[in-house]
């Protein structure tokens, strides 16, 4: 089965600290069509600025090969669950303060993109261009 990560399901895959993508999934940010503007901040630092511009601006699928640039672990659809696991045994093993300290030096970086995300979200209120009621749809 080919996975999906799509949207707001693609900004918080983004938050991981490691990812595992399948290689056939499909993977879009197609909020722009209803007036949202987001996805930049985190996805750069998976797939660079450019990559993050060309997604954020026109919806177009990422090849998941494209992640690669920022560490992602891409694999067949039959080896995603395992491959994760293998990860999280691997950094389950580890000490829990060597973890803590090697995240908090993680931390300015996780604020800078927190700070560009809320950018990204204050713009889209801003705008006005979102009919944020159930079901959304675009504002013409």
């Amino acid at each position: 089965m080919k996975s999906a990560v799509i949207g707001a399901g693609l900004i918080l895959a983004a938050c991981a600290d490691v990812l595992v993508l399948d290689s056939e999934a499909t993977l879009s940010l197609p909020e722009r069509i209803f007036g949202v503007i987001s996805g930049h901040a985190h996805l750069s630092p998976w797939i660079g600025a450019g990559g993050a511009a060309v997604a954020t601006l026109t919806g177009e699928p990422i090849d998941p090969h494209t992640f690669s640039y920022g560490g992602v672990i891409v694999v067949s659809s039959a080896e995603v669950n395992v491959e994760a696991e293998r990860l999280a045994q691997s950094v389950a093993q580890n000490d829990p303060l060597l973890m803590q300290s090697i995240k908090s030096g993680w931390l300015e970086s996780r604020r800078a993109i927190a700070g560009a995300y809320r950018t990204e979200i204050e713009h889209t209120i801003t705008l006005d261009l979102v009919n944020f009621s159930l079901p959304m749809s675009p504002e013409k």
